[in-house]
């Protein structure tokens, strides 16, 4: 076939050209279908995010199951794929841990929601619509609002709302999926750092940091990235030196 003869089709519609609608681009949207292993993982993976398990913390699958109210393999597979991003370890008997951290491995993940979270916060800055931003400026409120009323549970929720939020407004998948990963292996020792803090009569801590959310926040409304990566940046290691001590004290 010529040249000539192949422009003459290519330039025909596409109902003479014998292609069906149904078979070009921009049509048909995908279907997504969300499974009971996506719906387990997720809730997992949100549940040590949050520091609903504590470190060093037990589990049999059978007792996952049970609590999720699904079968054991759904659990199973979810727990697998927990167990290979580094947030759960396995044990004999169908058990799983959560990780006991060494002060080694501690540090490293410090260093790694510092540089992965503080990169975040900066592009955040630059990127994050409106009403993400309100979300962000709702959930400290929620945040503050739980900590005088010391509702360790929705202190929780409200810190990571808080948090990511400004993580989903870099619009960076990428990042953000690096993040999650990052606070199922930090959600535990958050939790430890969290009852501490509320179980003591100071509430320096918590003074502290609302102070620092509010400055961040600040930065994202002004477009100052600078000073949102290095406020985020203090945030994590201000309350990470109180879990270092911790673990300094475990170990001693």
């Amino acid at each position: 076939m010529n040249d000539k003869k192949v422009a003459e089709i290519r330039d025909l519609p596409a109902s003479e050209r014998g292609v069906a609608k149904a078979d070009r681009p921009g049509l048909l949207e995908p279907v997504e279908r969300e499974t009971l292993y996506d719906k387990v993982y997720r809730q997992l993976s949100q549940a040590l995010r949050q520091g609903q398990f504590e470190m060093g913390q037990s589990l049999t699958l059978r007792y996952l199951a049970g609590t999720l109210g699904v079968s054991m393999m759904p659990v199973r597979d979810a727990v697998s794929r927990l167990v290979s991003e580094g947030a759960l370890e396995t044990l004999p008997n169908r058990q799983v841990r959560v990780p006991l951290l060494t002060l080694g491995q501690y540090q490293a993940l410090i260093e790694a929601r510092v540089a992965a979270e503080g990169y975040a916060a900066y592009l955040s800055a630059k990127r994050i619509g409106g009403d993400a931003l309100r979300d962000v400026k709702a959930a400290n409120t929620r945040l503050k609002a739980a900590a005088k009323k010391r509702d360790h549970p929705t202190v929780m929720e409200a810190n990571q709302a808080f948090h990511f939020g400004i993580y989903r407004g870099a619009e960076s998948p990428a990042l953000l999926q690096i993040i999650e990963n990052l606070w199922q292996q930090s959600g535990p020792y958050l939790s430890s750092i969290e009852r501490a803090m509320t179980a003591s009569p100071a509430k320096r801590g918590h003074d502290f940091g609302a102070a620092q959310h509010d400055r961040i926040i600040a930065a994202l409304e002004s477009g100052d990235g600078d000073t949102a990566r290095a406020t985020l940046v203090e945030d994590i290691e201000t309350f990470g030196a109180i879990y270092l001590d911790i673990l300094r004290h475990d170990h001693a």
